[in-house]
């Protein structure tokens, strides 16, 4: 996930933005960061789901 979103928005930042390609670099990386811990924070407040809940 923050592999692959840190290449996204680079490559966004980059091509969209115009921002020189180090600019780039270092805001895709940590807007991937805020997406990725987002996204972990969101998965580790749910609890469990009813998938993983074993049965009796």
């Amino acid at each position: 996930m923050l592999v692959v979103g840190s290449v996204v928005l680079t490559f966004a930042e980059w091509r969209a933005e115009q921002a020189p390609w180090r600019t780039a670099v270092v805001s895709g990386f940590l807007m991937a960061c805020v997406v990725a811990g987002t996204w972990w924070f969101a998965e580790m407040t749910q609890g469990l789901s009813s998938r993983t809940r074993r049965k009796r």
